[in-house]
């Protein structure tokens, strides 16, 4: 009976274990990371300023960095764990490297030091046995020397060749050599142009052509996702020249963003300026990109097209 309820309550608490992983999976395939991303130039010659904001799960989780402000923090449940960018810790981390470029090259300094005193006893090696073999080869020759004088032997002497034969084989060295280098590169453009053939069928397949356009459309989809749901901003510029300014203007209103609701543009036709600022809204699900990685690996064409693409890597290589 205690056999029991022991195993009971472990298969409880592996429930409730395998329950907590499968609600976090599902937490993090459906609830959206949502972002937002502003953008400030208050003044002519003034630096554009940036910030961004990325939470998930009501900011459970978030990073975040001001538009005044260089400092990146990473937050969970509003409570800082990470900052990047720190001033104080980039004059600690500045310290931290000098002292290890003070360490590092120290170190260097004994092991050349160290270098320098094995490759001179490498040279003492090398000079010692040089002058061992060099005794040992003026022995052997006064030897053969020897040998030789009692044997009477006379060595025949050695023919030059002449100045029309040493002209001969010159251009003969250069003829062979401009029919390899000739040779050479027949043989190179010959490759190019199999490579070049085996990439315009692939290109013309009628699969690759159905690939392709399925690529296409999901990227459309993908950007279109991706994309900001919601846009807030003011813009207000001038050329200091009213014509210049219309011509921008005129421009401007070609952008569909112009005419979102929060969006302002105002052209100064009398001065010269550019200040604004910007917010964009957006959220992303990480269940979209799991249904498009399933999508794209189950498709047929698609698998057959890669398998092709990786074999034509290979033959082009």
């Amino acid at each position: 009976m205690i056999i029991l309820t022991i195993l009971k309550w472990i298969g409880i608490v592996v429930l409730i274990v395998l329950g907590l992983i499968l609600g976090l999976i599902l937490l993090l395939l459906f609830v959206p990371f949502r972002y937002k991303v502003s953008v400030a130039h208050p003044a002519m010659g003034e630096k554009i300023k940036y910030g961004f904001r990325v939470s998930w799960a009501l900011r459970f989780l978030s990073v975040k960095k001001k538009l005044d402000e260089e400092r990146i923090v990473l937050r969970i449940l509003g409570i800082p764990i990470f900052k990047m960018n720190d001033k104080k810790n980039e004059t600690e981390e500045a310290d931290e490297i000098i002292i290890d470029e003070e360490k590092a090259a120290k170190k260097e300094e004994k092991e050349q030091q160290k270098a320098i005193k094995i490759e001179e006893k490498a040279i003492k090696k090398e000079e010692k046995e040089a002058r061992q073999e060099e005794k040992i080869q003026i022995r052997e020759e006064k030897r053969e020397a020897k040998r030789r004088k009692k044997e009477g032997y006379v060595p025949e002497p050695v023919r030059e060749p002449s100045a029309f034969e040493k002209f001969v084989k010159k251009i003969k060295d250069k003829v062979n050599g401009i029919k390899k280098k000739i040779l050479d590169t027949l043989a190179k453009i010959r490759l190019v142009f199999r490579k070049i053939s085996v990439i315009i069928e692939f290109v013309r397949d009628k699969t690759t052509k159905s690939v392709f356009k399925k690529l296409m459309k999901e990227t459309v989809k993908l950007i279109k996702y991706v994309g900001p749901k919601k846009i807030k901003g003011q813009l207000c510029f001038g050329t200091g020249d009213p014509s210049s300014t219309g011509m921008i203007l005129a421009g401007v209103s070609l952008c569909p963003a112009v005419y979102k609701k929060g969006v302002s543009v105002t052209p100064d036709f009398e001065e010269k300026c550019i200040t604004g600022y910007g917010d964009v809204y957006g959220r992303i699900r990480i269940i979209y990109f799991v249904r498009l990685a399933i999508r794209v690996y189950f498709d047929k064409e698609f698998r057959r097209t890669y398998k092709r693409l990786k074999k034509i890597n290979r033959e082009v290589k």
